[in-house]
C-alpha cells in the first residue's frame, strides 16, 4: 500500500518532468583535430589545441580552428592571465654532480622573444604554465615522482602536492573516455580512445 509520503514523491518526481530545463545544452564533436598533446581553455571563447608543430585556436561559437603559430618539438605551451600564449623550451641534461643541472627551462614569448631561463637540479617537465608560475613533475618514470611549483618572478622551487579537480562530467553512452580537460563543471572537452575531442558547456 502506498504511504502518503511515497504518493507526494511520485507526484513531486511527475510534475518535476513537466517543467522545461531553465538551462541548454551546447555538447558537439571538434572536428579536424586527433589526439593534441596539449588542451588549455584560453577563456570560455576559446581553446587552445596542441597538435605537434602547430599551436591552434579553436573558436568555440563559430566552431573552427585556427592556426596562431608554432612550437618546437621541446615546448611546452601556457597561457596568461590576460589571454596571452607563453612558451617553456625543455632541455635535459646527463649529469655527474650536485653541483651541475639536469633541466634548464626558457620562458619565451609565441613570437620566440626569450624572457627567462632557469637552471635545476631535478629532472623535471612543465605540466602547468602562465605568467606567475609553473607547476612541474618528475619528467622520468623510473624516479621517485614528486611535483613543484616554481615561482617566475625569482625563480624559487618548492615541492608541493597538486589535487587533481574530481568533477562529475556526462559522458555520452559508449563514449571510451581517455582524458578529461576541465574549465570548470559547466565546461569542459572530453577525449575518447581514439584522441577525439567533443565540447560539453552549459549554456544558462
Amino acid at each position: 500500500m502506498t504511504t502518503i509520503y511515497q504518493l507526494i514523491k511520485i507526484i513531486y518526481t511527475f510534475l518535476l518532468t513537466l517543467i522545461p530545463p531553465w538551462y541548454k545544452v551546447d555538447f558537439h564533436a571538434i572536428a579536424n583535430i586527433t589526439s593534441p598533446q596539449q588542451v588549455i581553455f584560453k577563456n570560455r571563447d576559446e581553446i587552445i589545441l596542441i597538435q605537434d608543430s602547430d599551436i591552434l585556436i579553436y573558436h568555440i561559437a563559430e566552431r573552427k580552428i585556427e592556426k596562431v603559430g608554432e612550437r618546437e618539438p621541446n615546448d611546452f605551451v601556457g597561457v596568461s592571465s590576460d589571454g596571452d600564449i607563453i612558451l617553456c623550451s625543455i632541455e635535459h641534461f646527463l649529469i655527474n654532480s650536485y653541483d651541475e643541472y639536469s633541466t634548464k627551462f626558457t620562458i619565451k614569448k609565441l613570437e620566440g622573444e626569450i624572457e627567462k631561463e632557469m637552471e635545476f637540479f631535478e629532472t623535471i617537465k612543465p605540466i602547468y604554465l602562465d605568467e606567475k608560475r609553473i607547476v612541474a613533475v618528475t619528467a622520468m618514470d623510473f624516479l621517485q615522482q614528486h611535483q613543484y611549483e616554481i615561482n617566475l618572478s625569482n625563480g624559487e622551487m618548492k615541492e608541493e602536492i597538486f589535487q587533481k579537480e574530481k568533477v562529475a562530467v556526462r559522458i555520452p553512452k559508449n563514449f571510451n573516455l581517455k582524458n578529461t580537460y576541465l574549465f570548470n563543471k559547466d565546461m569542459y572537452v572530453i577525449e575518447d580512445v581514439f584522441g577525439n575531442l567533443c565540447l560539453y558547456r552549459t549554456l544558462f
